[in-house]
Formats: structure tokens, sequence, C-alpha cells
């Protein structure tokens, strides 16, 4: 291995240790992994090759070994349901099999089961969000199995000072129709938690969810669970533009992506 091999080595070593370290300190990556023993073997692994690269010893045989061990802790990182630089799922709705007429701590810190329904969490989305550019993707279908999709290309959530307020969307685009901008500038809100402008009525409790109200809402993702046509005005999972105010979808997914150009 010549010198220009084992020092391109030696420097995507200390770009991957940085970067997975970056993205454990926002939480992008699941705590569990950044506390486990592979985040532990990755700092080791570093140390490793910084001493061997200092001392030039050995470095063939090492670094042979490092390839692997990187090889292995990638196959591990291409698993993590939200991984460095690609699609990170923050919301599902699928099957009505989470209660998602919660409080503000469950909002704030994130509840259910990521690989069936679940909300990420609004202080996640606030440190994703601004961390770099992201753009928002909702899918959507109803129960005739059409699906449509949004997609806002700068979504950004404020802090907690601001109410996790729904600072910015940027372009739309899609077959959906448009149902978030008219919640753009407004504040999060839940059942214990009155955010919105509507006088006299807090509009988490009045259609029974926790949304970026504003008095009320053109769409209720976080709605109750209502499987398609209902009687009860704006009381399921809306989206007003694609099936309106008296029809709850059957499955919906928002996912933030990398904003590259």
């Amino acid at each position: 291995m010549n010198y220009i091999k084992w020092s391109s080595y030696f420097i995507f070593i200390i770009l991957l240790y940085f970067n997975i370290l970056e993205q454990c300190n926002m939480e992008v990556i699941s705590p569990k992994f950044c506390e486990s023993d592979d985040m532990e073997g990755l700092i080791r692994w570093y140390s490793d090759v910084y001493k061997f690269v200092k001392s030039n010893e050995d470095l063939n045989k090492r670094l042979t070994e490092l390839e692997g061990e990187i090889k292995r802790l990638n196959r591990k990182l291409e698993h993590q349901e939200e991984h460095i630089n690609g699609e990170i799922v923050i919301q599902r709705r699928m099957d009505g099999s989470e209660n998602f007429y919660r409080v503000w701590e469950d909002y704030k810190h994130g509840f259910g089961n990521q690989s069936r329904e679940f909300f990420i969490g609004l202080q996640r989305l606030h440190k994703l969000t601004n961390s770099r550019r992201f753009e928002l993707w909702v899918v959507m279908e109803d129960f005739d199995d059409v699906r449509r999709y949004a997609k806002y290309d700068n979504f950004v959530v404020a802090s907690e000072k601001e109410n996790y307020k729904l600072q910015s969307l940027g372009q739309y685009e899609g077959t959906a129709g448009d149902s978030l901008t008219y919640h753009l500038g407004y504040s999060f809100t839940t059942k214990d938690r009155d955010n919105d402008v509507d006088q006299g009525n807090n509009c988490a409790q009045l259609y029974v969810g926790a949304w970026w109200y504003k008095s009320c809402h053109a769409c209720n993702l976080n709605g109750e669970y209502l499987r398609g046509s209902t009687t009860l005005y704006g009381r399921g999972v809306i989206w007003n533009a694609f099936r309106a105010l008296y029809y709850s979808l059957k499955f919906v997914e928002l996912s933030i992506r990398p904003k590259l150009f």
C-alpha cells in the first residue's frame, strides 16, 4: 500500500469520524448507536490510525484491518433509519395504532415506533432543519389507493422559544395541492399548549390533533385516524387540497432530504 493510498485512508477515517460525531451531537443518528460499542470502536480505530501514521509502523497490515472494520461500520450505518446524508422520515400514519392526541412534551421529544407510526420530535426537527437546507416531502394515499405528494424546498422549524414555529417552507411542487403554506409562520399547538390564533378555541382540542394551527387548519396530519369519509369536519388525517375536510387519509409519510442544489 503506497503513501497516497494509506494517506487517503487516513483522511477518509478522519472525515468519517468527525462527520458521525457531529451527527451524534445533533441526534440525527440513533442515540443507541452513538452510545454503543460500535461508536467506541470507531474512536479506537481513529486513534490507532493516527498513532500508526505518526510512527509509520506496520501501516500496510493495520490499514488492511481497518479497511475491513470501516466496511463493517458502513453496513451498520446503512441500516440506521436516520442516516447521515439521505432521507430522514419524520412522521408516519398508516393504521391508527399510535395515539397522536398527545401533550407538548411528547411532541417535543417524539414518540411511537419508527418502523410503523411515529413522530420524530420537534426538538430534533429544529436541530436538523437548522443544520443545513432540507426539502420536506409529504406522501399521502387515500383508501382508493390513490397516491399524491407535496414537496417544499426549504423546510425550517424554529426553536422551542418560538414554540417550534413553522419558519420556512420554500417553494411548493407536487400532485396533492398545497395545503401546508396556510400554516407558514405559525406556532405548534397541542391540547395542553394553545399557541394558535383562533379566538376562544384550542385548535388541537377542537380537531383532536397537534399541528402548526392557524385558525385552524388546511391540513391536520396528526389528527385522528378515522379511515376515509367521515361526518366529523376537519377531524381526521386531513389534506384539504387532496380529499377535503371530511376525509381521513389512509397513509401519510413526512420525510426530509438534504437540498443539494
